[in-house]
Formats: C-alpha cells, structure tokens, sequence
C-alpha cells in the first residue's frame, strides 16, 4: 500500500509526540470481562475459524489476499470529502471533553460542519453539472405543466437524473472531473440529509446540561395566560412550548419546506414553463380569464344586454358556449363562479387558472412567507389568491435577540406577538402572527378542498390549508411532498384538538360538530410509532416505491421513524450477511457467530460506501449524544458499520484515517479489526505515523499486534501449542569420494515464504516500534519456537534476516537508556547515572515502594551492571534460536558453494571458487560450534519443553551435517580440517556433553516423540495435525548414533592415510591415527551402552584399505 500523507492540519501528527515508548505500553485500559461489550473474547478466535471453530484450511497466497479486501470492489473512488469529514471529527472530536454537556454540544457543531461540507461539495458540483440539471429541470416542469392529473413526479427522480447525465455524455456534453450529475443530487441529499439530523437532534437526544420542564415553566411564563380576546398566534406559541411531538413534526414540516427549493431558483423555473407552454405570452399573468371575458362580452354585444348574463337564461344554454361547442360558460368572472354555476372556462383560461393555483401550491409547498405570496401574486393581478391563504399555519418571521426592528412589526395583528425557542436553532426566536382566528376558516378551507375547486392544485392548495390529506396526496407523487402532507396535517391536527381541550370557547360546540376537522391524529393512532408507518406506508406506495428505497432516503427516513438503531442493525446484518457469503471476512463480523440469521430482504445496498459513511459519522455523533448502540451481538452488528467504513478508507489508501474511527469500536473489536488492516502496512515511515496516531488515541498497539499475530496463525490453520516434532533431515546420501557417505541437501533452507509467514515476520517486524523489550523477545522466541517446530525454515531464516537481535538491541536501548547498545556485545560502559521509567523498573522489579528506596541506595555501577544483566537474560534465547537459524543457513550455503565448482579447475592449486568455498567453511564453523556447548540448555521454565523438542530434532542432525563439512574441507581446502572433526568427536564424547544425549533422544521414526499424533507438513509447506505413523525417511536414534560413529571413523581414516602420505610409511595406528582411533572407539562403545549393548560400532565402522583419497586430495 503506498504511503499516505497526514490527513489534516489539525492531526495527531502536527502534535509534538513523543519519539519514544517504555519498554511496555503505561495507559490504562479499561477493565474488560469476559463478556464485554462487543462480544465474548472466544468470538475473535471463532471468528479467525472455519463455521465450527475448527482452524481454516491453509490458504493460497491469492486467497489470503483476497480474504482481507470483502470490500475492495467497492474502494474504486474516495474524494476529498472524505479527509474533510475525518479532519472535523479530528478538530471537534466530542471524545476530547469529559463532560457529558460539551461532548452534545462538540457533536452539534460537528454535524453543522458536515453539513458544511456536502453543502460546499453540492455547491462546487453544481458549477459543472448545474446547467444540465436545470436543462432536465425544464422539461420536468414542462411534462409537469401539461399534464391535467398532475401525476408526474415534481421533482427529478435518481433515474431522470442518471438517463440525464448517461445522455448529456452520449451528446459530448463530457465534464473535464470524473463527476456526473448523479453525484450532484447525491450531495444536495446529503447536505439535507445532515440538516434533517440537526433539526431533530434535540428531540430525539435531548441535551444533557438543559432541564425541560423547567425551561417550559420559564417560557410560559414568559408567554403568560390566553385571555378570551387574546389572538390565536398567542395559543399557537404555547402549543409549541407545551407539545414536544407538535415542535418536532413542526421540524421535520420546516426542514421537507427547504428541501422543495431543489436549485433554488425552482419557481422562476415553474414560471418560464408557463409562459413557454402559453407560447410566451406573459400576458397571461395579468390579463386574467382573457378568453372567457370576451365570450361573456361577444355574448352581451349580440344580445344588447348592459346588464350581467344571467345563467338561468334559456338562451344561453345552446349559444353560450366553449370554443370547442362542449360545455357552457361561466357567465360570472368573480374567482367563484365555475362552482357555483356548475360551468366552465374557456380552455386557455382554465391552463391558466390550473397554472397560477400550481404556483400557489409550490410556494406553500417551499414555506413561502405570506408576504412573499403576496408580491407574487399582486405583481399577477391576483391579489385575491393571497388574501385567501391569509389564514394559513402561523407565519414564523424569524428575527434574532429582540431586535427592534422585529420586534415592532408594522402590521396590527403582529401586536400581540410572543416569542419561543426554535430548539433547532438556539441562536434564533421566532414571533407568529396572522388572523386572530382560523378555526372556522381552516373548516371553509377543507369543505372547499373536498366538494369544491375547479382543479386538483386548487384543492390541494384549501387542503393544504385544512390539514387534509385526501385532497393533497392527489398532487403528490414525491417522497418528500408525502411526508410533508402527513406531518402537516398531524401539527394542525394536534393543534385542534389542543384547541379544543384548553380553548374550547374558540369554537362553538355546535360549529365544531357540524364541521369537524379532519383529525390525522386519530388516522395514524399510536403517536410513537406514527413516522415508522408514514415511510413504511411510503416503501409499498406506487409512486413513491422507488425514491423511498433510495439509500439516502432510507437514511432520512430512519431518522424521521426514530428507528436510527434498527437501520444500523439492518445494515450490519447485510453487510455481515454479504462480506462472509463466499469466505470468511477478516473485517466484517459474521452472522453464525452472533447468533443471527441472514436478512430475508434488504433495502440498503452493502456497497454504497458513501451512505456507509455517513451513516458511520452518525453513528459517532449519536454516541457523543447518549445514545446506546446495546451490548453483545447489537454491538458487533452496529460496529460492522464504522468496520466497513474503515476498511473502505484502507482500500482507498487513507490508512492514516483508519485508527481515528477505530476509537468508536469495542475495545476488543478495535484490536482485532487494527491488527488486520496492521498487515497490509509494509513502509517503515507509514508504520512509525500509524503507532503515533495509536498513542495519540490511546490505543494499546501492543493488543492490536497481538491480536495480528493470533489472527493470522488461526486463519493459517496453525497449531500453536505443539510441543513436539518428528524428525529433522537435512543430509542426503552421496557416493562421492570427498564426502562422507552423507551431504547436506540442496536448498533445504530456501528463501522463499508463504502467504502466512510473511504475515507473522511482517507483523513481528511492527515491534521494533512499539512494545517493551520483554514483549518483543517474547513475542520473536515464540515465533522461532513455532517456526522450527513447523520446519518453517525460510521463515526463521526471514525472522532473523529482518529482526535480528543486534537490531532489537539497539533500538530498544535507545529507548530505554537515551543511547543504542548491542547488549552483545558491548557493557552500558561507565557513563552517567541511568535514570530508567517506571515500565522499565518494572522489568527489574524495581516498581515497588520498598524496591524503588533499594534502587536508589544501588551504586551507578551495580545499576548498570544489573541492567544489562537482566537485559541479556531475557534476550539470551532469541540469541541462540539465531545461532541455530544461521548455522542452517550457512550449512546450505557450503552445498551451494561446493556445487558452484567451475568445470576443469585445478584442485591443487589456489582459485577464487576455493576462496569462496573457505569462506564458506568458515562460516559454518562460526555459527555451528556456538550449538556444541550448552545450546538451549538454559532457558525460562515456560520454554524448557519447546527447547528440548527442538533441540534433540535439530542437533543431531546439525553435528551430522557439520562432520560432513569438515570432512569434505579436509580433502578439498587443508587436511588441518581434518583435525577438527577429533574435536568434535572429542566434544560429542566428553563425559559432560550434553550433544551425546540428543542423539539417543532424537525422534523416532514416523513418531513424534510421544506416540501421539504430530505436526506435518505437507509438498506445498502447509502445516498439518496428522496422526502417528511411520515414515520410511526417518531414522531411528540408533542409526543416528550409527551414522555418527562410522562418520568419525572415516575421519580417522582419512587422517591416517594422510600421516602415511605425509611419511611415506603405512600406518600402525600409532600417532593422530591411533588417537583418533580410539576417539571413535570410545563413542561408539558408549553409544552402544546407552543404545542398550549393541556391538562396538568402531568395529563395524571398518573399511576396507582400497578407499582412495581421490582426485581431490590436498598434498
């Protein structure tokens, strides 16, 4: 993954953090159980497994790959949006305050700021796309105009809009970005969508430092008691103080009024397309029924009336009639004539009439001020039309901190004013005004929205009025235009009857009777769960199916319904449901082990990670508002969410991003999910930003690294527990005369790792940044331990290629002691005092009281001196799997030197391939003598069993191998070679020899080493449990012991022979000869003893006089 640059001004990485870390970790964490929060902590390991908790089969590497990316189809984009959104939560993290209050309050803010920020986006996008938006806009409006039921839809849907922007890339209309107009309406949906969340925040979170009821108290007071002759406006206000329900809806009515305002200049657009469906006659506005007045006057002309026509006049039933000869004429042309002369308009005159009461309904429908309707209208010739909407909802003229200006309206009624708390917006107040009463008149406007009205606008507009839904859905055909009906008449609906209950005087019982108002309230019933039946209700609608099972809508629905939770459960479910369908995810919680069963449908799509996203950042402020995501299960599935999102970012290469998100997880989850997206980090410099940025969240990066290594040996199908092998073999048989009957193997080492190796070493490599030095050697011998038990040879060859333990050393006495030291090889010298932390007091169990006052009476030296001393011990066995790792590796080296022989060179004389091939002799030397005196003999209890396993699989046949060598160096680089096998011999026969042992307790054949069952591994290098049997390959201790012995013997042979060659005399085994004789003798005597009686293998170990030293012999 390619390094990624911090993702803001304000991050962690612009902070002064410190360079370097104790030897382990000093936060806190919180106390866990073992249930916590998100999930027992046997889930993980169940969850690394296969659907039985059994280890998964071992992967390819292309698998394994595969395995952590559920989600990188879906990472094919990520815009500047995304650093902008993580750099606010950064800047305004609720997290930094302790304080319930200024955690609520950081969390308004921030969701002002995203807000902000799909609107800055919308706005941007609109420089490129807004030309073509308007242009589908246009001939929206003008389908809209033409159609007499008005049933299309009145705002573009996501499918205009995508044929829109597929089309306007057919025609070349091509944008210099990768946008498109869908991205366009995406962001104006997300800009409402983040002021939907703001406006209802308050009421669904209320705000923990504000006491309620106490602040009604206050506010009624303020507004004081209704008098008999007080205005409507004044119970209006105290209905919204008192009705939290009623004030809610009332934010949701003002927020889906906003909304309507699709590019803010939607009614000049409305207006055009009338006057361009009039063919341009902006006459039409102010002529009035133009058409029908001149019929009304022909008719008078012709007949010499001066007075009005009468309806009931017989002779105009046949003559007075529309141009089309169909239906009679109005003879009246006051606004209600048509109704109640049961008679029409001229057909221009009624698209007229159709078009002014559609502007009247749209300028309802965006909240239009009365004032502003008014100008509209009188700027028409229409004045009436406003005088007629007069008595609608309370006006809310907004104006901030009693200001005189607004204060002192100019008109009468605005006299009686009160003030309340708009709670979406604190800053602002607002003051109602308007008729002193309606409730009569709201009556008049639904009798007229249900028997009367020439048009369906006309009725829509008097049922909009009235608080009916019947008359106005029949214009409706958008998701947004359906809630707002139904939320406006459930406000005026509890509005009545809270009129009603405290103000029965305003209306007389027998009015109230006669004409009832239409009651929503009692349509929809149980007012909790109201909202979840309107957008359910809206989901199976015929004209609004499609739009409301759009992500964004589904999103805003959620918040509507109050069922914010059951969204993110919803979608945890899907996306555990999707990311674990063919394989395992490593990100996404399954469902198996949560207990829950695939979602038998789903509305939201698993791959739109720009809904995840904001769904994610929801998710966060909900939490920084009090709202609980449960525990268990419900916490795994939320937390797929913010997991997903996550993993988006990795794939998108904003790792940097990742640990910020990873605060709002499950401890436990946050561990396992870091310690994932942890291996696919391979730059050292990004490594070093991402355990800052960890620390600088708190973050433990040592449980994340744990949790790594846990996961990929359990993904691996590796068993970690296994303390004991079968046989190691590393030599071949050989007929060349050089050898000793026995050669080292070609490439039995290799370099060449699989998937999961690379994955551990690569994990391992992360401590060299974080983590005390006990934890990191603890953690490399485990890893060394498990790789010489798994045969995993590369691996340990990798392991201390990349993390040797100089390496370690001297950059962890860095941090403990202010200086790098091999502790190796060097002493801490005499310098100044150490002054050392607590973590690494600690480590010298020198972190108590009593201990601490001991320490501080230590002299410098014997401070020092105990540094180092407890230093090196917990370092020692790294060491010496080190030495066993390159004493591997150079014993395949010697093969490969040995075979890298140029045809026809001279053996007897010096060349550049035996100046090589003595490198590499000694080189083996130095790494193979080291494991002849005291090799893992003197470890840490927890380790003893392992060691011995490995050292009596790996040592024989080291001592082996390693006489092979010396006896190959003897005949081919200097017979003095020769010599060091009766040192070996020597060494392997000494009384004390603790390398003796190892060979009558190697593994037996096809065993390994218990009876029971054992590790394999298989052509490919994968690791297996099989059970015991034997293996063909395999020797027994006593052919080990056998193999040694006449190895030796050979040795003295041919030292024999070369003391003749040297004397010119047969050999009488006196001398080198003899003594190396009797060397060999004695081994084989004694093995045979510990063997149990078998005959002298020096006696078996004879061979014939006829071997030839060959053509490789050294003079």
């Amino acid at each position: 993954m390619e390094e990624t640059a911090p993702f803001g001004t304000h991050g962690l990485l612009q902070r002064d953090i410190r360079q370097s870390e104790s030897l382990s970790e000093s936060q806190e964490e919180p106390a866990e159980t073992d249930t916590d929060r998100d999930g027992d902590h046997l889930f993980y390991e169940r969850w690394a497994g296969d659907k039985n908790g059994s280890p998964a089969a071992p992967l390819s590497p292309e698998e394994y790959r595969d395995l952590i990316h559920p989600l990188q189809a879906m990472a094919d984009r990520v815009g500047r949006e995304a650093e902008q959104f993580a750099e606010q939560l950064e800047r305004l993290n609720p997290e930094k305050h302790a304080d319930a209050t200024a955690r609520y309050e950081a969390a308004l803010e921030l969701a002002g700021q995203y807000e902000e920020i799909a609107k800055n986006t919308a706005e941007r996008l609109d420089k490129q796309h807004g030309g073509l938006q308007r242009k589908l806009l246009s001939a929206h409006w003008q389908r809209k105009i033409n159609s007499p039921g008005g049933g299309q839809a009145e705002r573009l849907s996501q499918t205009e809009v995508d044929v829109g922007g597929e089309d306007a890339d057919e025609a070349g209309q091509t944008f210099e970005t990768e946008t498109h107009l869908a991205d366009l309406w995406y962001w104006r949906q997300e800009k409402q969508t983040w002021a939907l969340f703001r406006r209802l925040a308050e009421y669904q979170c209320p705000h923990p430092g504000v006491d309620r009821q106490k602040e009604k108290k206050e506010r009624l007071s303020a507004l004081g008691d209704v008098l008999p002759f007080s205005p409507e406006e004044k119970i209006w206000a105290r209905f919204y103080v008192e009705d939290d329900l009623a004030r809610e809806r009332h934010a949701i009515v003002t927020w889906l009024q906003e909304c309507a305002e699709f590019t803010g200049k939607d009614m000049e657009l409305i207006v055009r397309q009338i006057e361009s469906a009039s063919d341009g006659n902006r006459g039409l506005w102010t002529d009035g029924w133009l058409h029908t007045r001149e019929a009304i006057k022909s008719q008078k002309r012709i007949r010499s009336w001066p007075q009005h026509l009468d309806p009931a006049s017989p002779a105009l039933a046949t003559t007075h009639l529309n141009a089309d000869r169909t239906e009679s004429l109005v003879t009246q042309l006051d606004p209600d004539a048509a109704t109640r002369e049961r008679r029409v308009l001229e057909k221009p005159d009624q698209f007229q009439e159709r078009c002014l009461w559609l502007a009247c309904w749209q300028m309802l429908r965006r909240g239009k001020s009365w004032t502003e309707i008014r100008e509209w209208f009188h700027d028409r010739s229409e004045g009436w039309r406003a005088s007629s909407l007069r008595g609608a909802i309370p006006e809310l003229v907004s104006f901030v901190n009693n200001s005189s200006s607004s204060s002192s309206p100019s008109d009468p009624s605005d006299a009686a004013a009160r003030v309340f708390h708009d709670v979406a917006d604190p800053s602002r107040t607002y003051q109602v005004r308007g008729p002193k009463n309606r409730a009569v008149w709201r009556r008049m406007c639904l009798a007229n929205a249900r028997q009367g009205g020439g048009d369906d606008y006309e009725r829509a507009v008097y049922g909009t009025l009235a608080g009916d839904l019947e008359s106005v859905e029949r214009v409706c055909s958008s998701w947004e235009d359906f809630v707002f009906v139904h939320h406006h008449a459930l406000v005026l609906s509890q509005f009545e009857r809270y009129l009603m209950q405290h103000h029965p005087d305003r209306l007389p019982a027998a009015l109230a009777r006669i004409y009832p108002p239409f009651d929503a309230v009692q349509l929809h019933g149980e007012p909790s769960t109201v909202g979840r039946r309107i957008v359910d209700q809206l989901k199976r609608n015929d004209t609004t199916r499609r739009e409301a099972h759009e992500p964004m809508k589904l999103v805003q629905a959620a918040l509507i319904a109050h069922d914010f939770e059951g969204l993110v459960r919803q979608q945890g479910l899907v996306l555990g449901y999707t990311a674990n369908q063919t394989q395992r995810s490593n990100i996404i919680a399954p469902l198996d082990e949560l207990g829950e069963k695939p979602p038998e449908a789903s509305d939201m799509p698993p791959d739109d990670m720009d809904t995840i996203r904001v769904m994610c950042h929801i998710m966060i402020l909900l939490q920084d508002m009090g709202v609980d995501f449960g525990v268990g299960p419900p916490r795994l599935l939320a937390d797929n969410v913010i997991a997903a999102y996550m993993d988006f970012l990795r794939l998108s290469g904003k790792i940097t991003m990742v640990p910020l998100y990873a605060t709002r997880l499950g401890f436990r989850r946050q561990y396992h999910t870091l310690g994932v997206m942890m291996m696919d980090v391979a730059s050292p410099d990004l490594r070093k930003t991402l355990v800052r940025l960890m620390q600088g969240y708190d973050i433990s990066v040592t449980r994340c690294l744990e949790s790594m290594m846990t996961f990929i040996r359990i993904r691996a199908g590796m068993v970690w527990n296994i303390i004991s092998i079968s046989a190691v073999s590393i030599l071949e048989d050989s007929d060349s005369v050089v050898e000793i009957g026995r050669r080292i193997r070609k490439v039995f080492v290799g370099s060449s790792l699989r998937q999961h190796e690379e994955a551990l070493v690569a994990g391992f490599e992360w401590y060299m940044l974080v983590g005390g030095w006990q934890e990191t050697f603890e953690s490399g011998i485990e890893l060394f331990i498990r790789f010489f038990q798994w045969k995993s040879l590369a691996a340990a060859r990798a392991l201390a290629d990349r993390m040797s333990g100089v390496q370690i050393s001297l950059a962890k006495t860095h941090m403990i002691l202010g200086k790098s030291i091999d502790i190796f090889e060097a002493d801490l010298g005499a310098e100044d005092d150490l002054a050392l932390d607590p973590a690494t007091l600690k480590l010298l169990r020198f972190d108590q009281d009593a201990d601490k006052a001991r320490w501080r009476e230590m002299s410098p030296s014997d401070r020092r001196q105990l540094v180092q001393q407890v230093l090196l011990s917990k370092a020692k066995l790294y060491r010496e799997f080190e030495c066993l790792t390159w004493a591997l590796v150079n014993l395949e080296a010697w093969r490969e030197a040995l075979d890298s022989r140029p045809p026809n060179v001279d053996p007897r004389g010096p060349t550049e391939w035996k100046d090589q091939l003595q490198d590499a002799f000694e080189e083996v030397v130095e790494s193979v003598e080291p494991l002849l005196h005291g090799w893992l003999t003197d470890v840490p209890q927890e380790h003893a069993a392992d060691c011995t396993v490995i050292r009596n699989a790996y040592l024989p046949e080291i001592v082996l191998a390693y006489n092979s060598v010396l006896f190959c160096a003897g005949h081919v680089l200097s017979r003095s070679h020769l010599l060091k096998c009766m040192t070996l011999s020597t060494t392997v026969a000494a009384p004390d020899s603790d390398v003796l042992p190892c060979f009558l307790a190697a593994p037996k054949a096809g065993t390994n080493g218990t009876g029971a069952k054992r590790l394999q591994v298989d052509k490919d290098g994968n690791p297996h449990i099989v059970g015991s049997h034997r293996r063909p390959e395999a020797r027994s201790p006593e052919s080990l012991m056998q193999e040694l012995v006449t190895g030796l013997a050979k040795a003295s042979k041919a030292i024999l022979r070369s003391e003749e060659q040297g004397s010119g005399k047969k050999g009488k085994g006196g001398g080198i000869g003899g003594a190396a004789g009797a060397l060999v003798n004695g081994i084989g005597g004694g093995a045979a003893v510990m063997a149990g009686g078998r005959k002298s293998a020096g006696k078996k170990s004879r061979r014939g006089k006829s071997e030839s030293m060959g053509l490789w012999s050294v003079k």
